[in-house]
């Protein structure tokens, strides 16, 4: 059943790569994701994804996003209110503050929100 959730955490930026022009390089980014996976054991890919970059995008502890691949350090489901996507830098990291309704958004669309959103 669909409800409102809101989940406070910790964002990581685990990998970032070259642009080009206003998009992320492919090459780049699919062997940045392959290395990510490589302490999962995971020597090929399941034959239903086309790509590394499709497994990592399937995985909840991870979020691309632009240029950057970031791990989700913490994730913390809290008492809900209004819809939020909020992000803001600390040190290396980012905390974030999301809300929304899960049946009309994922937590990684919220958490780009978030980051498009960030100050």
């Amino acid at each position: 059943m669909s409800e409102t959730v809101q989940y406070r955490g910790k964002l990581e930026v685990i990998a970032q790569v070259e642009m080009d022009g206003n998009v992320a390089n492919k090459e780049q980014m699919e062997s940045a994701a392959q290395l990510i996976l490589d302490p999962y054991d995971m020597l090929q890919f399941p034959d239903f994804y086309g790509n590394w970059l499709e497994v990592l995008r399937d995985c909840e502890d991870f979020i691309i996003h632009n240029d950057k691949i970031y791990k989700v350090v913490i994730r913390n489901e809290i008492q809900t209110g209004d819809d939020r996507y909020e992000a803001a830098q600390q040190g290396d990291d980012i905390i974030y503050d999301v809300q929304f309704y899960n049946g009309g958004c994922s937590f990684d669309d919220a958490i780009k929100s978030a980051l498009d959103n960030m100050k």
